[in-house]
């Protein structure tokens, strides 16, 4: 159930060197960066995306360049614009747009501003079929965005975006994956996930993100959207905020001076969701937060979230929080409100394990919600 993660974190370990430690000039002799509405690209003066050709202009420039001297780390297929600032100075419709996700490195800050009404290009994911083999990276990919890799998304929402796919790839709203990166204040509104995986394969659904390593969640939220969940392929994990967690790549955070991942900064703080979540695939595992934690390194903190909305689902076990954990986990001040929280096998309201071995679990001060009632089912097999 690892082969594609493990694939991918190979490739990205070899790319990490390539990445450069400081922004490329934005006037380099030959350069084409795009104009957008203003700003050079630094953090005192970011690009400012004030519209939809703004944002059609940033997408087109990193999906189209042909010009390696902008984008080292587009030689290994992660995405561009490292150590570039980005800001929004407007709340942008998408409406007309079939959108095809984009990889990214840099720094976007959404300043309070909302990206609205996007549909997804469905035709981007029949180039490669899995039954041939075929497996391309962003093809697997769905969301804003379809790799992230050291990047800083903030104080950004999405609204009525539903990324529906018929595919075992990695779906969520933000981005399919992501790397040693972090969001701060991102709230996800009136959306809905859905994927339906094929036998042979597998896949990640997410609120915001589907798989997401070494990557910090500060003050997200999924709210009044849905998570749908469907098909037959061997192995679904899926969360209202992250359908996995991991820290392959916890060695490579202090050589790129990470703050995220060091000690308390790694995991999820004061995060919510209140996703309808409905996954009727039989194999694996379901959490509100999270639907597999998987740390071998680092340990993985929940402190101050919350989940409501409903959890149904049909795999082996789902939790109010973590679906599934193999990792070291500190889970405090934690509650779930969710009126319903079903499973195939075994529903717990804050974590469910299938590796009794690997887990050491410290839970504190987590409780069910005492103003909303909620309802464990258990679902034996006949």
């Amino acid at each position: 159930m690892k082969t594609r993660i493990t694939s991918l974190l190979l490739v990205l370990a070899m790319c990490f060197a390539m990445l450069p430690t400081a922004a490329f000039a934005a006037d380099d002799e030959g350069s084409t960066m795009p104009a957008y509405s203003g700003g050079s690209g630094t953090q005192n003066d970011p690009y400012l995306l004030a519209n939809k050709q703004d944002i059609l202009a940033l997408h087109d420039f990193l999906v189209d360049n042909e010009d390696p001297t902008l984008d080292r780390a587009d030689n290994c297929g992660l995405g561009a614009y490292h150590g570039y600032y980005f800001e929004l100075t407007d709340d942008i419709d998408m409406s007309g747009v079939e959108w095809t996700p984009f990889n990214f490195n840099g720094v976007l800050d959404g300043a309070g501003h909302t990206i609205s009404n996007m549909q997804m290009n469905q035709n981007m994911f029949d180039s490669a079929d899995p039954d041939k083999s075929e497996y391309k990276s962003k093809q697997y990919e769905a969301g804003f965005f379809s790799q992230l890799v050291h990047a800083h998304i903030r104080n950004l929402y999405f609204e009525n975006f539903d990324p529906a796919t018929q595919r075992d790839i990695y779906v969520g709203i933000v981005a399919g994956t992501a790397i040693a990166s972090s969001f701060e204040n991102i709230s996800v509104v009136n959306c809905t996930v859905t994927q339906n995986g094929k036998p042979k394969n597998f896949g990640y659904a997410g609120g915001l993100v589907a798989f997401a390593d070494i990557c910090h969640f500060e003050d997200c939220s999924f709210q009044d959207g849905h998570i749908n969940v469907g098909g037959d392929a061997r192995a679904n994990y899926t969360g209202g905020i992250v359908g996995a967690v991991g820290d392959m790549y916890s060695e490579y955070l202090s050589e790129y001076n990470m703050a995220i991942g060091a000690g308390n900064d790694f995991g999820m703080y004061r995060c919510f969701s209140t996703a309808i979540i409905n996954d009727t695939s039989s194999t694996y595992r379901t959490g509100g937060l999270v639907g597999w934690s998987n740390c071998d390194y680092l340990t993985d903190v929940y402190q101050n979230c919350r989940v409501g909305g409903s959890i149904e689902s049909g795999s082996y076990s789902t939790a109010g929080l973590i679906g599934d954990c193999w990792s070291t986990v500190r889970v405090e001040d934690c509650a779930v409100y969710a009126t319903k929280v079903a499973a195939f096998n075994t529903a717990d309201p804050i974590y469910s394990f299938s590796n009794a071995n690997a887990v050491h679990a410290t839970v504190t001060n987590c409780k069910l919600s005492e103003t909303k009632p909620i309802m464990l089912l258990f679902r034996q097999a006949v």
